[in-house]
């Protein structure tokens, strides 16, 4: 443990010194000079040219189930490299459903996340009628879109809560219904409530009940029976150990009370008295907390007003040792109890629709230490454990949009590896599929093409998670801006599914292999309880933005996978200490080989090559260096730049394809745009402005042509010879992003 904490130290202070080489770095820079950036055209054709992958997908779908650690459909594992349609965009006008359910099958997506179905207006599906009931033309809408993502083999998932609203017509199915509606008039929702109160949770169950048996008019299924609906999420980014709760919980003095009930019950059961709770607790922890806590006064068993307050900050500092520790501890256990039964409640009621596809639980964060494990240990009790994850972009107020002025953060993954969106992977639980259902590196982040490649290989690839929905596809087709209608999350852009035509070939083909375990954390119930466990971990979280570490440090997640699990008796985690004595060199190669990073001596640098059968080719600050790969070489002349090279039939390699996908791309800004070091001086207007990228490529392979394709992946009548197998790559030249090389039979 002494080698792994010396690690760490060096490994802080290498970021310290990223972080001042930045500031240096961009106190030097000049607005960009796009001089020669071109513009980026697309037509938004859904025929599939020489880039389509709508014979990738099946058929006919299969029903989707767990096989141990494995997302399995029919006999094959599954891998789902997949995509968020959100909101009110969950139901598209007819047309717009079909011609949307065919670009996502061309661009190789085959499930869709469909998120936030409930509450009316722009929020979603739902009825003002009454929170558990859906507005019928929305609905049919709806039905019409899930048959057309079925139609062209696209699964499609339900996560269809966040912040239920509720209306006059259920509070009398409520406690204290007037207590909701006056703490949040413009939106009553059950935030905070749903994870001990039962009527709430009633009101929760009956939503996702009632779509579940919804006969969709146009597929002739119920939801609950549609082999398409791959798995249903109960809870989207809430927690009962999240710092929200208490806070929130205070506002309803009805259910205020009912929690400080239910917990001194608990305490009763537990402890049998007031003594033994005091024995317990120690003299200093009863009556800790002032009311602006959340506590109420004179906290006593018999007036059973102790209230279960805590959040994660507390618990991370406070929950092992200390006046404050049992009493954390007791809070913990209680909420988590009071997660576990909810989720169980949810569970009970989804199975008995008949419904028996994966369930997730939810997907949010609970700090670094024991409420983090126990939040965690709530999800794997049930089929897939999902994380979210974000990264840089605009960090504006409103949370959404990116605007003229809003600060700005151009973090990417390149300089440090594992950092950012790929720590998330600190939270795999060994024999569990793991999904990132949301994750993005947020607009306008320049380097966000090579952080979309980084999640692709080493996140589906060497941590073999199962899936990956990025955020968030909420039109038909690429936007012609940035920021649509003027959202920062948006994966219709370039440098995300723009990239699908290379990365869903990867993903879906399986070219880059699984590691095996260089790091297993394993803990008990217990142990996580008392942070008495062998390793450490850090969770650092700015909204949603989130970053993972510990021991090992996330630098491990180059070189192989990195687990936690949960274990009936205490066992010692396993640490290859051989291979992770390396994780601090400047180069690190993955154990399977395939994957090389490089990493940067400042915030913009470093770089990762993939080196795969099906997939080869260069990602971030490579200018200058000559890398060689397992079928071509690529000589960098840009800065900057994501050069990909996959074989395009689902069977092929690189050394055997007939046909092979070339796609370049770097930085993306739209027009007119100006980035400063910290804020987004103007946002500017589409079209978007595509930087070239420059680089020599050399096949091993002789005799190939070389066609430039447009900006849909349909071939033009401009075309290289590969003259020794040597291509001069020029985007601006030629206007592409997407080139064919094929060789002869």
């Amino acid at each position: 443990m002494s080698s792994q904490t010396t690690t760490q130290k060096k490994l802080r202070i290498f970021r310290l010194c990223l972080v001042f080489l930045s500031l240096l770095c961009t106190c030097a820079c000049s607005k960009t000079d796009k001089s020669d950036w071109f513009a980026f055209q697309p037509k938004n054709l859904v025929d599939p040219g020489e880039i389509g992958l709508q014979d990738w997908l099946p058929n006919e779908i299969a029903p989707v189930y767990i096989n141990g650690s494995r997302l399995v459909q029919g006999d094959k594992a599954m891998k789902v490299w997949g995509t968020n349609v959100e909101y009110a965009e969950t139901a598209p006008e007819f047309n717009e459903a079909e011609s949307r359910a065919v670009f996502f099958a061309k661009y190789g997506v085959n499930s869709v996340r469909l998120h936030k179905l409930t509450n009316p207006g722009w929020e979603g599906l739902g009825s003002l009628e009454g929170a558990a009931k859906y507005a019928p033309e929305k609905l049919d809408r709806f039905d019409y879109f899930t048959y057309q993502l079925k139609k062209q083999g696209i699964n499609y998932g339900f996560s269809p809560i966040w912040d239920l609203m509720v209306f006059p017509s259920d509070s009398d199915s409520l406690l204290a219904y007037e207590e909701i509606a006056r703490a949040n008039p413009e939106k009553p929702t059950k935030k905070g409530l749903v994870w001990f109160a039962e009527d709430v949770q009633d009101l929760h169950i009956s939503a996702i009940v009632n779509l579940l048996n919804h006969k969709n008019a146009h597929s002739g299924l119920r939801y609950a029976d549609d082999p398409a609906l791959l798995y249903v999420e109960i809870q989207n980014e809430e927690s009962a150990l999240f710092y929200t709760f208490i806070d929130t919980v205070k506002r309803y003095p009805s259910y205020h009370t009912l929690l400080a009930e239910r917990f001194s019950t608990w305490l009763s059961q537990k402890y049998q008295s007031a003594d033994g709770l005091q024995e317990a607790w120690g003299e200093k922890a009863l009556n800790y907390f002032s009311e602006d806590d959340g506590a109420f006064p004179e906290e006593a068993l018999h007036r059973h007003n102790i209230v279960p307050i805590g959040n994660p900050w507390l618990y991370d500092n406070y929950g092992k040792s200390g006046p404050l520790a049992k009493r954390l501890q007791d809070t913990i256990a209680f909420l988590a109890m009071c997660q576990d039964t909810y989720f169980s409640r949810v569970e009970k009621a989804i199975k008995q629709t008949g419904f028996d596809g994966p369930l997730v639980a939810g997907n949010w964060q609970a700090g670094s230490t024991s409420a983090h494990f126990l939040n965690l240990l709530s999800d794997v009790g049930f089929d897939i454990v999902d994380r979210h994850n974000y990264q840089g972009g605009g960090l504006g107020e409103d949370g959404w949009t990116m605007q003229d002025g809003d600060p700005f953060s151009n973090a990417t993954m390149l300089p440090d590896p594992g950092s950012g969106l790929l720590s998330a992977g600190m939270q795999q639980v060994a024999g569990k599929p793991f999904m990132l259902s949301e994750w993005a590196s947020v607009l306008p982040s320049e380097y966000a093409a090579a952080d979309l490649a980084i999640i692709a290989a080493y996140g589906l690839g060497l941590q073999g998670w199962d899936a990956s929905y990025n955020f968030a596809s909420n039109a038909n087709g690429f936007t012609y801006a940035l920021n649509d209608r003027p959202k920062k999350f948006n994966n219709l852009v370039p440098q995300g599914i723009g990239m699908f035509p290379v990365l869903s070939r990867m993903v879906l083909r399986g070219d880059i292999d699984e590691a095996a375990p260089i790091a297993i954390r394993r803990l008990t119930r217990a142990q996580a309880l008392e942070q008495s466990y062998d390793f450490s971990n850090e969770v650092s979280m700015r909204h949603d933005i989130k970053s993972f570490s510990g021991s090992p440090h996330y630098a491990a997640l180059a070189k192989g996978q990195v687990l936690i699990d949960f274990v009936n008796e205490p066992i010692p985690s396993f640490f290859d200490n051989e291979e992770l004595k390396t994780i601090e060199n400047q180069a690190l190669d993955s154990s399977t080989g395939q994957l090389h990073w490089e990493r940067g001596r400042r915030a913009h640098s470093g770089f990762v090559t993939i080196n795969s059968e099906g997939t080869q080719g260069v990602l971030g600050f490579a200018e200058g260096k000559s890398i060689a790969l397992g079928d071509m070489k690529i000589h960098m002349q840009s800065d900057y730049g994501v050069v990909l090279a996959t074989a395009r039939a689902p069977q092929a390699t690189l050394s055997t394809a007939q046909a092979v996908i070339i796609c370049a791309l770097a930085r993306v800004h739209n027009t007119d745009m100006d980035l400063g070091d910290d804020k987004i001086k103007k946002v500017g207007v589409g079209p978007m402005l595509l930087e070239p990228v420059r680089a020599t490529l050399e096949f091993k392979r002789k005799g190939g042509v070389i066609t430039v394709l447009d900006h849909d992946g349909l071939a033009t009548s401009r075309q290289y010879i590969l003259e020794e197998g040597r291509f001069e790559l020029d985007t601006q030249r030629d206007g592409a992003i997407y080139y064919l090389l094929e060789f002869p039979p």
